[in-house]
């Protein structure tokens, strides 16, 4: 006799559903615990690199708030957001909660992982029941427990038996592309052969060096903050050394500004603009950040030596003397290459190197903008992540998707020579 099929509502078949807390956000200690936001839950999974940290001492969480395994969570606001689907399979290493921006789904009568993957097969739909204004959309609790009808088979061996045969195919799909990555480089080695005047393969041989050590995308909260990061590491890539250390230099003391303003909702530079810039010099705002307990003693210290000898250097229009500047400050010792020592007079010595008016230009300026990134990432996603900014979603979603392309795309001569060739085709031709 064949498995006996039935239906029935979401709402139906849950023991639990609801929100998370309001976090209060700190830095990861003794007291701490994880908590999921939105921009934890991606492509159906839950990405554990960026959640964030809540004082339970200070504020302490109900049992019925602590995730587990087989929990399904679906985000609850903004445009792009609302809808988004994963779950919990395993339990995590720490105890873990949500935020008031996460709908928590706890399975009843049918086996958790079954159900789960059939809410991940109706994400579509979800995603059409949030509702609201631009900006403040909500997803509709009673929708999606009523119009989600569940199809299970009766016998919950069966169910189980689905969710074993699904959860083999995901392994296996992760397990292939871990091996198509290891050996996406395995070929007759090749060697750069770029001739003078072949600006393009100069180009190119210099975004598959670069992109190698591009730095991690920032969470996005904000088009002002989040274009500026990209430009500095676009920047980056393309060899243009000074304009990424001048873009990152603006990306940092705006975002200070802006957190200083409000870390609960995201100020406008452009409505708070005189708040935001005409009122504090760098220095006080740093000293200010200090005191609210925004910026830590070591990042305070990071920030001050940074507006000495970065930040001064770029507002008075002397990138020139960047690196002489720097060069002997312990904090930016990583920025140079020991053999650029501040004495003797050989080909790569100081004299002839950092002080050279080429320097930014070269293999210097791409050492050091490469550390000034990857310095200013630490201190710039440390500093989001102790807001409750909201991921900004009201009608900047083409940019968002640039940058995320941006940032997901393997940057190396392979990739790139790919993307060139797929960018065109004839006139009149079909699309592939």
């Amino acid at each position: 006799m064949g498995c006996r099929w039935e239906t029935a509502p979401l709402g139906n078949l849950l023991s639990y559903i609801g929100k998370g807390i309001a976090p209060r956000y700190v830095e990861d200690n003794a007291n701490s615990i994880l908590v999921l936001g939105q921009k934890c839950i991606r492509n159906q999974q839950v990405d554990y690199s960026q959640a964030r940290f809540h004082d339970e001492g200070h504020k302490p969480v109900k049992s019925e708030k602590l995730t587990l395994p087989g929990d399904i969570l679906i985000n609850a606001t903004g445009v792009g957001s609302a809808g988004r689907v994963a779950q919990i399979i395993e339990q995590p290493k720490r105890k873990c909660i949500t935020d008031g921006h996460v709908i928590t789904l706890r399975a009843s009568g049918i086996d958790p992982i079954y159900l789960g993957y059939f809410i991940k097969t109706k994400q579509q739909s979800i995603e059409k029941f949030a509702e609201g204004s631009t900006g403040q959309t909500e997803m509709n609790k009673a929708r999606l427990q009523n119009e989600i009808i569940v199809t299970f088979p009766q016998s919950i061996c069966e169910q189980r038996k689905i969710s074993k045969m699904a959860l083999t195919l995901d392994r296996k799909i992760t397990i292939n592309k871990r091996i198509n990555d290891l050996f996406r480089g395995v070929k007759m080695i090749e060697i750069w052969n770029v001739k003078k005047g072949n600006s393009a393969g100069f180009l190119a041989s210099v975004i598959n060096s670069n992109g190698a050590n591009l730095p991690a995308a920032l969470p996005w909260v904000e088009p002002t903050i989040n274009n500026l990061w990209l430009e500095a590491c676009e920047s980056y890539l393309y060899g243009n050394y000074q304009a990424s250390i001048v873009i990152t230099s603006v990306a940092l003391e705006t975002t200070l500004r802006m957190i200083l303003v409000d870390m609960d909702d995201i100020p406008s530079p452009r409505d708070d603009h005189d708040q935001l810039f005409e009122k504090e010099g760098l220095r006080s705002v740093i000293n200010t950040a200090k005191s609210a307990g925004i910026l830590s003693k070591k990042s305070k210290n990071w920030w001050e030596k940074y507006c000495d000898h970065i930040r001064n250097k770029i507002c008075h229009g002397d990138l020139l003397h960047i690196l002489d500047d720097c060069r002997n400050v312990e904090l930016f010792s990583e920025y140079f290459d020991p053999a650029e020592i501040a004495c003797g007079k050989d080909a790569y010595s100081y004299q002839y190197v950092i002080t050279h008016p080429a320097a930014l230009c070269h293999k210097s300026g791409r050492r050091f903008a490469n550390a000034f990134l990857r310095d200013a990432h630490r201190e710039l996603d440390s500093l989001i992540k102790k807001t409750q900014w909201p991921e900004y979603d009201e009608w900047w979603e083409s940019q968002k998707s640039a940058y995320d392309a941006f940032f997901a795309f393997d940057w190396n001569y392979d990739n790139l020579k790919q993307g060139i060739v797929e960018a065109r085709r004839p006139l009149g031709s079909s699309a592939k």
